[in-house]
């Protein structure tokens, strides 16, 4: 069949190392990961899920580095699914993570062939399925969030800092905002008064707590973001500049927030 060959990588798109991905051919994809791996230690099984449409799906692992525990109980339980269809290898994720309701991801899931060749060079197991251009690689540890497909390619230095940037700012994106509603609600004493004055004068005809406004800024972020994620490119970055700008100052000039 026709497919779309090796394009650029648009999800994980990077400045050093190769830019190619995978494609929705899972043939072409396993070849990609030869021309990366050229060692006999490359283990590829396969299997069919799906009882309609049969989706192949690949098992990838090199045979002396993963644990064969972990390598046995992908197998096992990508063949306790049962599905009529299976578009894709992200579509499984849900039946093979160990807490399905949490809300932390314990799976990872990329498209780049230099990410994967990583990952199956640490001991990991990768999964690839016909028709998606996606591979997900188990285990997963929650600080890789944190790592980009460049820190391959930089100085150890150069790296460390750059995770370091990364892991500052999740955590003022975790705390940031319950920090500032304690600041201004309970704490007011550890304000500076030229600050606290400039808070006091400007809640003065807001009518919401300070809680409440928090929520409604995330829950407005979170709609800017969707509606440029799933419009047209051309569409979408128009509609995430000038809506944050006109949400903003429109909220701050009615005295919302």
């Amino acid at each position: 069949f026709t497919d779309r060959g090796i394009e650029r990588s648009e999800s994980e798109d990077g400045i050093i190392g190769p830019h190619q991905s995978f494609g929705e051919n899972l043939g072409q994809n396993l070849a990609v990961l030869r021309r990366y791996l050229r060692t006999s230690q490359l283990k590829i099984k396969t299997l069919q899920i799906g009882k309609l449409s049969n989706t192949t799906t690949a098992i990838i692992y090199l045979e002396n580095l993963a644990q064969p525990q972990i390598v046995s109980e992908v197998e096992k339980r990508l063949r306790q699914i049962k599905l009529d269809a299976v578009p894709g290898a992200s579509y499984l994720t849900e039946f093979l993570e160990d807490q399905p309701y949490s809300p932390l991801p314990q799976i990872k899931i990329t498209e780049r062939p230099d990410r994967v060749m990583g990952a199956l060079s640490e001991g990991r197991v990768g999964i690839i399925a016909e028709g998606d251009p996606s591979c997900v690689l188990v285990p997963f540890f929650l600080p890789e969030i944190l790592q980009a497909a460049e820190d391959y390619y930089e100085k150890p230095l150069v790296a460390t800092f750059l995770r370091w940037l990364r892991l500052i700012s999740a955590g003022f994106g975790l705390f940031l905002p319950g920090f500032w509603v304690t600041l201004t609600s309970f704490h007011h004493g550890i304000i500076p008064p030229d600050l606290f004055d400039s808070i006091v004068a400007g809640r003065e005809n807001v009518p919401l707590p300070t809680v409440l406004e928090a929520f409604l800024l995330l829950f407005a972020f979170d709609v800017v973001i969707e509606a440029t994620t799933r419009l047209p490119a051309a569409v979408g970055q128009a509609i995430g500049i000038v809506g944050a700008i006109i949400l903003g100052q429109s909220a701050v000039q009615a005295n919302l927030i």
